[in-house]
């Protein structure tokens, strides 16, 4: 089993990098071809040994097969460091302290430098000097002369004895005095400088590096074969690579793995760096390389069944006889490299690189490159788990798969009128065509969807009221049907959180309003926005979803505070808890209106534009509702029809007046457009002779008030004070056969005046005391969350049930169309718009309700509460390395949150064949049974 020269760091001394690297199929693969033409040579004929994806095998298996890949490493481990004089007998001696004790292998090393003496000699450079001389007279010819010169330095030198002595120890804790010495050697050389200065400190040592081998040396029997098992019955066993066992036997290789890589550095980087003068070359590169001739005997392979008689079926693993083979085929190869390494280095000697550290530097390479081979073999046992998953699927499937099949398993699962339902509902009134629909939808691949929810309905009744508050002296009373809804979502490790949508729809010639907030007591509602839908309007609003801990985690989390930050963290978690109450509450304008205006039933059912024309005037210009009822609220009421008349009569009357104001400060404000243009221009011509007669002019521009632009108008803030003046007295001219309300008959003496809002004031009610004082037979909502967090902490052994706060997100959509024809338009509304709709919506509000004296029959409520199941891995994490069915997991969360909406036992809320079967992955679930 080769290692691959990609793993090489230090250059071609260090063969692996510093820590154990991932597990890479493509090069696994590579390797186990290479072992298997190795094996070829060493097992007989009739042994046919194959990769363990290509053997029929079991489950079970795969446990065998990591128990035989631990042992095996662990005997071939012993065979390496055998080589640096772990002996049978010393390994005995540490494998009966690892028994009681930690065992702990230490390498350590000391330098000292040592000044010697100082040295002059002559040096004769290479250069030399050459010197020609020409000489001539009368009497001889020309000569030559050559005079060679050589340069000679006088260089005085200084040296220095240099001592390195390193140990490999085993001791036993912290005691290192009594420690086995497996190996050790002091080398000395001589160090030459051109100064007096020291090449390395007069004394030093090398901090210890440690690794500990009590669990290693821990399972060897007294024959020093390992004995390595797993333990599958322990609680966090999940699958043969997650387990307790095999986590700490990969946690041992990867300490022996870094143990290693400091050795390794400690040569490389600091010993064989030492600049020693005319040492020979030697190989140290030869190292690194002679160790990937290493055959390692951990091989994940599997060898076909035989056939054969007996009830067990036929063994896939190999046998000790196999194992026997690879061991001997490990110490063969480390025998011809430990021949190799006494060739390339000197045996003995004082130098500092001799074969007693080429030998140690190779057994380091040899176990880093045993535990990446281990760590890769347990590691493919898991990537058989996981292919043999989506094989077995077609496809790897995902968080968006898991969701659609708990819908599925839900419909099964669930007896009617108990499951998770579609959250669209109609805003209609019984027997008429809706006026537009209600949805919480979520992004699939098949485009938006409703999400599911747990629901539980109470029908309207007259004493299931409830209030909010329209503004500070203002409060109105509402009253229809009820929806409790739980909302159960999944988070895997690395999934973004469900994205949510409210979105709200109302079809052309209809109108409601849509409140959200949240529920503040039994009987109120905090209206924190609120909107007019109409006309084919589309407003979608984005829903934040953010987890608290769970009540185990709270729980854990509190016990080492003081009372006092106990007291504190309580208080909070429970304003936490009741946040977790999202409403959303939609109220029918038409039966309102009715109502309000003493019309009978279905009165404005096709009356669109009186209904269009009655909005407006509440809305834009306020008008009070007194002005446009059919008669007074102590007057008897008129027939059908002639009601209808009178409150088109009133309508048309209050736009002829609101006409007539409109006209008259359209004028004016012509007047002052003209005034100011014509004063402009004097300012221009004043210096010329000019004729202006003034009279056409503002007679042409008063006639055409049309044509002055609406900005100007706009921007004069005293014409905006006269025209809300103008409508404020307006009241005063209008005839009273108009239907205004008298007014309320005087107090009698000594009662007090009734206050404006709809109930008066309550006592303040302790929280711990609520659910007392509610009447009986009302709900209190505001238990809900009190109650699902001590089901969860009851029920929810996992901790993994989070309860969950819906937040209403900035920014918002909205759709809309003007006129029959035209074409929808989609903007966003920010906080400035959302501000508006709101103000507009809490007018009409105010019209509908006469300020708060008259209740709201025709609303809906919903009350919505969400909890987030989450897990700590991926979907193919948790099944494949944690062994975990998820289906079980959140069908246990799902009939918790059952149990909580609907008020009762979860046996009676599924169908009993289901029964049986929860009951064994989830028996708390039926224990008050």
């Amino acid at each position: 089993f080769f290692v691959h020269s990609s793993r090489m760091s230090f250059g071609a001394l260090v063969g692996v990098g510093s820590m154990i690297e991932p597990f890479n199929p493509y090069m696994f693969e590579r390797q186990m071809q290479k072992a298997l033409s190795c094996l070829e040579r060493v097992l007989d004929r009739n042994k046919n040994p194959m990769v363990i994806k290509d053997v029929p095998h079991t489950y079970n298996d795969k446990y065998l097969a990591a128990e035989f890949l631990t042992n095996t490493a662990f005997a071939a481990l012993m065979n390496g460091f055998e080589l640096v004089g772990l002996s049978p007998e010393a390994a005995s001696r540490l494998a009966e302290w690892a028994k009681t004790q930690a065992v702990v292998l230490r390498f350590s090393a000391e330098h000292t430098c040592e000044y010697l003496r100082e040295e002059t000699r002559d040096v004769e450079s290479v250069r030399t000097i050459v010197k020609e001389a020409t000489t001539s007279n009368k009497k001889s010819p020309i000569k030559s002369t050559t005079e060679t010169v050589k340069i000679i330095t006088k260089v005085t030198e200084h040296f220095w004895e240099f001592r390195a002595a390193w140990k490999l120890t085993a001791h036993v804790g912290a005691d290192t005095n009594a420690a086995e010495v497996l190996s050790s050697r002091t080398a000395q050389e001589e160090l030459v400088t051109s100064t007096k200065t020291a090449p390395r400190p007069a004394a030093s040592s090398h901090p210890p590096i440690e690794v500990s081998v009590g669990h290693w040396l821990g399972l060897l029997t007294a024959k020093l074969q390992p004995d390595f098992r797993i333990d599958r019955t322990a609680p966090k066993c999940h699958t043969p690579r997650r387990n307790p066992d095999v986590e700490a036997t990969l946690a041992f290789f990867k300490d022996v793995h870094r143990w290693c890589e400091g050795v390794q550095s400690y040569f490389a980087g600091d010993l064989f760096a030492v600049p020693v003068q005319d040492a020979p070359v030697l190989p140290v590169a030869a190292i690194g390389a002679a160790a990937e001739r290493v055959f390692v005997p951990v091989v994940p392979l599997f060898y076909p069944p035989q056939e054969q008689e007996g009830p067990e079926p036929p063994s896939v693993l190999p046998t000790p006889g196999d194992l026997n083979l690879y061991l001997e085929h490990q110490r063969h190869s480390l025998e011809e490299v430990k021949l190799e390494m006494r060739r390339l280095f000197p045996s003995e000697g004082p130098g500092l690189i001799t074969v007693s550290e080429a030998e140690l530097v190779l057994v380091t390479h040899v176990a880093q490159h045993m535990a990446q081979h281990w760590a890769d073999a347990v590691q493919y046992l898991e990537e058989l788990l996981r292919q043999g998953l989506v094989a077995a699927l077609g496809k790897v499937v995902g968080p968006q798969e898991f969701a659609e099949y708990m819908d599925f398993h839900y419909r099964k699962l669930f007896r009617g009128g108990c499951g998770p339902q579609a959250f669209c509902y109609a805003v209609r009134r019984p027997h008429h065509y809706p006026e537009g629909t209600l949805s919480i939808e979520t992004d699939t691949p098949k485009g938006p969807q409703p999400i599911q929810t747990l629901v539980k309905t109470f029908p309207a009744a007259p004493d299931r009221l409830m209030h909010f508050a329209i503004d500070a002296a203002t409060s109105a009373t509402f009253m229809g049907e009820h929806y409790v809804h739980g909302y159960i979502s999944h988070h895997f490790s690395g999934q973004p959180q469900p994205r949510l949508k409210l979105v709200a729809r109302a079809r052309q010639f209809s109108s409601f309003l849509v409140v959200v907030g949240r529920i503040l007591a039994h009987d109120r509602l905090d209206p924190t926005y609120a909107i007019l839908l109409e006309n084919k309007d589309e407003l979608k609003i984005p829903l934040d979803l953010e987890t608290i801990p769970t009540p185990a985690e709270f729980r854990d989390a509190i016990e080492a505070l003081s009372p006092e930050q106990q007291r504190f963290a309580k208080a909070i978690r429970a304003m936490q808890l009741e946040s977790t109450l999202f409403a959303i509450c939609i109220i029918q304008i038409k039966p309102q209106l009715e109502r309000l205006l003493r019309l009978p039933s279905d009165s404005l059912t096709k009356e669109i534009q009186l209904t269009q024309d009655l909005m407006e005037l509440f809305i834009k210009y306020q008008v009070p509702s007194d002005l446009v009822t059919s008669c007074g609220q102590s007057e008897p009421g008129p027939e059908p029809e002639a009601a209808l008349q009178l409150v088109k009569g009133h309508v048309e009357a209050l736009q002829q007046m609101i006409a007539g104001a409109r006209e008259k400060e359209l004028k004016e404000q012509a007047e002052v457009y003209v005034n100011h243009r014509m004063e402009r221009q004097a300012e221009c011509v004043r210096d010329v002779s000019f004729e202006y007669d003034s009279t056409p002019m503002a007679f042409e521009m008063c006639a055409d008030v049309r044509a002055v632009p609406m900005p100007m108008c706009a921007a004069a803030p005293p014409m905006a004070m006269q025209r809300c003046g103008a409508l404020r007295v307006v009241q005063a001219d209008i005839p009273p056969d108009l239907g205004a309300a008298p007014p309320p008959p005087p107090c009698p003496t000594g009662a007090q005046p009734t206050s404006k809002m709809a109930h008066p004031d309550r006592s303040p009610v302790d929280p711990a005391e609520r659910v007392d004082a509610v009447a009986e037979g009302t709900v209190d909502y505001t238990q809900i969350p009190v109650q699902m967090d001590r089901q969860f902490e009851q029920l929810d052994k996992h901790s993994a049930l989070r309860p969950t706060i819906v937040k209403v997100g900035t920014c918002w959509t909205g759709t809309k169309q003007k006129g029959l024809l035209g074409e929808p338009k989609t903007s966003e509304l920010d906080t400035d718009d959302q501000k508006e709709c709101r103000n507009k919506a809490m007018d009409l509000l105010d019209a509908l309700s006469r300020s708060g004296t008259l209740p709201i029959e025709e609303a809906t409520l919903h009350i919505f509460v969400a909890a987030t199941h989450r897990f700590d891995q991926s979907l193919l994490d948790t099944v494949i390395q944690q062994n975990i069915n998820p289906i079980d997991r959140m069908e246990c969360s799902a009939l918790i949150m059952a149990s909580t909406i609907h008020q009762d036992k979860p046996s009676a809320l599924i169908e009993g064949t289901h029964v049986p079967r929860i009951s064994t992955h989830s028996p708390l679930l039926f224990s008050a049974d």
